[in-house]
């Protein structure tokens, strides 16, 4: 497969087989920067922020909000952050390797149940809660990083 229908697929509903060093597995989400894909490389699974390719200045400006993403996810450790492994880019397409979380998104779940019983809903908002708490006392090498998070799932 030759890396312009490779780019093309990223770009429609088709999943290419690989991408760069990466073997595509299936599209987890998706939204307004790009995809995200379970992914393998030498044997681990991970999942890839692909960036959606794009013409003009999009490009680089999503490539600088994924260069932040990834700073900050190698600074905040915490049980209910997903880690950053690694970012790169791949014939211009700007990635992110983050750590596979097995599981059902909060999505899937209120879909299936509907209304939360209450217990589970009141840990979720303190699991939620917690890791918000960790990422806004951030320190960085300046002092408090800020940080804000626009996709909590």
């Amino acid at each position: 497969m030759d890396e312009a229908f490779r780019l093309e697929a990223l770009r429609s509903n088709d999943l290419p087989t690989d991408f760069g060093p990466f073997r595509l597995v299936r599209v987890l989400g998706q939204g307004s920067m790009g995809r995200v894909f379970e992914a393998e490389r030498d044997g681990e699974r991970i999942a890839l922020k692909v960036i959606r390719p794009a013409q003009g200045p999009d490009v680089d400006t999503f490539r600088k909000v994924l260069e932040k993403e990834a700073q900050l996810g190698r600074l905040l450790v915490h049980p209910h952050i997903v880690p950053t492994k690694e970012i790169g880019e791949t014939n211009g397409v700007p990635w992110l390797a983050l750590e596979l979380v097995q599981g059902i998104d909060l999505a899937s779940v209120l879909e299936a149940w509907g209304a939360l019983p209450p217990r589970v809903a009141l840990t979720i908002c303190s699991q939620l809660a917690g890791a918000l708490d960790h990422a806004h006392h951030l320190q960085g090498e300046d002092g408090p990083t800020p940080v804000v998070h626009r996709d909590l799932k």
